[in-house]
């Protein structure tokens, strides 16, 4: 179980993420400049939870942009994202957005994978504007981690008159066990 997050920020997970490698794959950054394309975010229900309007646009000085605009379900302002892309040292081109929304009157700008659309939010941007944390984030104990990287620490905590301490050692040689589980299988 672990626990209790130790923050009540938003998480990644809890928001709409739009990501370049599913564009990558769907062939996006070969096309002309004015192509339209749909996207769309499955809901558990079978319904779509947002279509999303995309269109490609020429931006000077980038790689392109594309031009995003609400279908249905959740609705937030047109906007145009940057595309810029680097080359890594193996070869190829490698894709970013660049993060467009705006914070005290600046440009983001923040090279990034990915663009979130936190509940309510009005517009697209990166983790960092909208302070997102992951949910492993806040899920993860390093205690118990200290525990099962040092033995002598382990042995200690479970033979300790501290319950708190049982308690904790007992959860990290669970986890143990549970890894050591999963690697059988």
């Amino acid at each position: 179980m672990g626990r209790a997050p130790w923050t009540l920020r938003l998480t990644t997970e809890q928001c709409l993420c739009f990501s370049l490698s599913p564009l990558y794959r769907a062939g996006v950054f070969k096309t002309m400049a004015d192509s339209n394309s749909t996207w769309k975010w499955p809901s558990p229900d079978g319904g779509d939870v947002l279509s999303l309007f995309m269109t490609v646009v020429e931006m000077p000085g980038r790689a392109m942009g594309l031009r995003l605009e609400s279908v249905t379900g959740t609705r937030f302002s047109p906007v145009v994202v940057p595309v810029s892309t680097t080359r890594p040292r193996l070869g190829g081109r490698r894709f970013w957005f660049l993060c467009p929304m705006f914070r005290d009157g600046v440009r983001c700008g923040r090279r990034c994978g990915c663009l979130y659309l936190p509940p309510g939010a009005e517009s697209w941007g990166c983790r960092l504007c909208y302070n997102l944390t992951y949910t492993s984030t806040k899920t993860h104990d390093s205690r118990k981690d200290r525990l099962l990287h040092n033995p002598d620490l382990l042995t200690a905590a479970l033979k300790s008159d501290d319950i708190r301490q049982r308690l904790l050692a007992v959860g990290a040689w669970t986890q143990a066990l549970a890894r050591l589980n999963r690697g059988r299988h």
